[in-house]
């Protein structure tokens, strides 16, 4: 278990590094000094499979540490785990507007919600915005 913790505590930088390169990506292709195109949804992309694989991990954790606690765990965990819920959400919910014509506005504003979930998320189990 001290592997899955390990991996998901470093996983966050990785996290938080593509999501301010999606931002900036977005950024850009919304004052159109780059265009948007495949390269840069995958930011997007990427932003949420590794979202993705954060989650698979907390849920992993939260299943063991409950089980080997007790349900007094899930009154720690559960500021944490429903801000980064809410930040997979929102992460996705920028898949839906992959045809709309504002998308890569609506993709930067998703990306910053998204993102001020997880440091919330890090700052309710950590006691830190980075952790």
């Amino acid at each position: 278990m001290n592997y899955i913790l390990l991996l998901h505590s470093n996983i966050r930088w990785a996290l938080i590094a593509i999501a301010l390169s999606t931002i900036v990506i977005y950024i850009l292709c919304s004052t159109k000094v780059v265009r948007h195109s495949r390269f840069t949804r995958l930011y997007s992309v990427a932003f949420a499979g590794i979202l993705d694989l954060q989650t698979l991990l907390g849920i992993i954790l939260l299943v063991i540490n409950t089980l080997n606690t007790g349900p007094t765990y899930l009154r720690f965990a559960l500021p944490h785990t429903i801000s980064m819920l809410l930040a997979v959400v929102t992460a996705h919910i920028a898949a839906r507007w992959s045809k709309h014509p504002e998308k890569t506005v609506r993709t930067l504003i998703a990306t910053v919600i998204a993102s001020l979930f997880i440091l919330s998320g890090i700052r309710e189990i950590t006691g830190q915005w980075l952790g």
